[in-house]
């Protein structure tokens, strides 16, 4: 963005400069700021005289703001609990609330002077509960359905049950030959 002019074609900065249109104007300006510089260095050197002078007014006022500086900061610490006498630990201590104005006299609810709790729907106290969402639902039938299937699997009457039964009893048959059969072939190694 360019940058020029601003409002009314005014730069920032505001005062003029010297402009000088002969020499006499220029020794005549140079006195002046001769004779400015030379009262500013005697208002200093009087300036650093007061500070050595208890007596003087302007060392007692500093004196008089300096102690209530720190009774201001004495009084601030107490009231956030921050002095070691107290026996608050530590506790921020509330200021009691003083009505300001015609407030004491008028008494007006403020919707905006207590803080509003957000509730969510299920806190509220109402008498019947909300409605469930569809996953909840969902979710909720399908504990249902696995909870009725896992009761019939463990009485018999699922088909998965009837052939992992079937399955059982082949194997424990296999097993039973197996083992007639090494029993038949030890006798016969015995035997002979």
């Amino acid at each position: 963005m360019a940058r020029g002019k601003g409002k009314r074609g005014k730069r920032g900065g505001g005062g003029s400069r010297f402009a000088a249109q002969s020499a006499e104007e220029i020794e005549q300006r140079n006195a002046r700021l001769a004779e400015f510089d030379a009262a500013r260095a005697k208002r200093r050197a009087d300036g650093d005289d007061d500070d050595d002078d208890n007596g003087s007014v302007d060392s007692a006022t500093r004196e008089a703001e300096r102690e209530a500086m720190e009774v201001g900061r004495r009084v601030a610490g107490m009231s956030m609990g921050d002095d070691d006498g107290g026996d608050d630990d530590g506790e921020w201590v509330e200021k009691e609330y003083k009505p300001k104005g015609v407030e004491a006299l008028i008494e007006v609810d403020n919707p905006n002077k207590a803080p509003v709790k957000m509730m969510k729907m299920k806190d509220m106290g109402s008498g019947e509960a909300a409605p469930m969402t569809r996953k909840e639902r969902e979710e909720k039938e399908k504990e249902a359905k696995a909870a009725a299937y896992r009761k019939r699997h463990e009485a018999g009457l699922t088909e998965e049950y009837k052939r992992d039964m079937a399955k059982l009893a082949e194997v424990k048959a296999r097993r039973a030959a197996a083992q007639q059969k090494a029993a038949d072939e030890k006798a016969a190694a015995e035997a002979a």
